[in-house]
């Protein structure tokens, strides 16, 4: 591969429209905090008719993987083949489309895996450019026949993207998403239960572990989803902050949400027993099924219909309840930047879960998740 510069700028040979790894490993960092970015990543220019450059990245979880779709795309180019068809497989090309969503939370990426399975136990394993009206059709009708048409739709949502991806990477010319008869509608959204205090410690209470306790805890405090908080190592606990510093996995961008001072005796009790990288938490992977642990908690506490990302909402109305912000958008605008007052008003209620109220350096009496483990 010619050095970075080369790729990068552009040389007289026209090099500058291949790909490139933005640095030696392929990793990316963050300018201001130098942070690194999770995964590995390939960059590339696009060029308009008219000479205008766009920047396009794409990013995966291995190295290796990285490096085997940058020798592909320039040798597209190189045989000026960019604009014609690969023929390739639905499995084939689902092991490149997975490992580029690592930036992505575990349950998005299994989301998706678990779509793809679908559409080639409806269809079979074809190639992805055969893929027209009648077979989309063929997967919507099975879909239909054994879940409801909110969940139908989401899975021909996860099927429009991923056309989306083989378009770009010439695996297909169309998206065949759009070629069907009659779509599900993605209108229908899930009345999300609301929960009270009450039910709230319930739930709290049907937790098997003290890992998973402090999990839930720190959702209905911060808004976090479980696919991040399963995630946040030692590294991403400011202690003397009492905060989180992390990213978003979509938008790239850093979020400082508060520890609420009740937390903070179980999390630094695991912040002594964990390497810097390591997750913080075990057991929160979603296990499918009625076994799953946030399955089996919500049956026993009787609130079956809660599902985990529904605790964002619990968490945005207790923020705004305990900040007096009018408006969900000015309580994220606030409580995502580093503001004493915020956090002295946050900490000085108590914590969802527990009866007693507890301020600065002061455990409750109820709360279940300070306990070692």
């Amino acid at each position: 591969m010619p050095p970075a510069g080369a790729l990068r700028y552009g040389t007289p040979m026209g090099r500058k429209r291949k790909a490139w790894l933005p640095s030696s490993t392929g990793r990316r960092a963050n300018s201001r905090t130098g942070k690194t970015y999770p995964g590995y990543y390939v960059q590339w220019y696009d060029y308009a008719p008219g000479g205008k450059r766009t920047l396009h990245s794409k990013n995966f979880a291995k190295q290796a993987h990285a490096r085997e779709f940058c020798k592909r795309f320039n040798a597209k180019i190189d045989l000026k083949a960019i604009d014609e068809i690969i023929p390739i497989t639905i499995e084939q090309a689902s092991q490149e489309f997975l490992p580029g969503l690592s930036t992505r939370s575990a349950e998005t990426i299994r989301q998706y895996g678990t779509t793809i399975v679908l559409l080639i136990e409806a269809i079979g394993d074809i190639n992805v450019c055969d893929i027209g009206r009648a077979e989309i059709d063929t997967f919507i009708a099975a879909r239909m026949a054994v879940s409801s048409e909110a969940t139908t739709a989401k899975h021909v949502r996860s099927l429009h993207r991923f056309f989306n991806w083989c378009i770009e990477s010439a695996y297909a010319s169309q998206n065949a998403t759009k070629l069907a008869t009659s779509r599900p509608r993605n209108t229908i959204a899930r009345k999300k239960p609301r929960i009270g205090h009450a039910q709230f410690e319930a739930l709290i209470n049907a937790l098997d572990t003290d890992d998973r306790k402090l999990a839930v805890q720190i959702a209905a405090t911060t808004g976090l989803d479980r696919g991040v908080i399963q995630k946040i190592a030692a590294s991403d606990v400011d202690v003397e902050n009492r905060q989180f510093t992390l990213t978003r996995f979509k938008t790239h961008r850093d979020v400082y949400p508060y520890i609420h001072d009740s937390l903070m005796p179980a999390i630094s009790s695991r912040l002594a027993q964990s390497e810097s990288t390591a997750p913080l938490l075990r057991g929160l992977s979603h296990q499918g099924g009625p076994k799953d642990w946030w399955r089996q908690a919500v049956t026993a506490a009787g609130i079956p219909e809660l599902k985990f990302v529904d605790l964002r909402t619990y968490a945005v109305n207790w923020l705004r309840a305990v900040v007096g912000h009018s408006t969900p958008q000015t309580t994220a605008r606030h409580y995502y930047q580093s503001n004493p007052e915020s956090q002295r008003l946050i900490s000085g209620q108590p914590l969802p879960g527990s009866r007693v109220r507890c301020g600065r350096g002061k455990t409750s009496k109820g709360d279940t998740s300070s306990s070692s483990r």
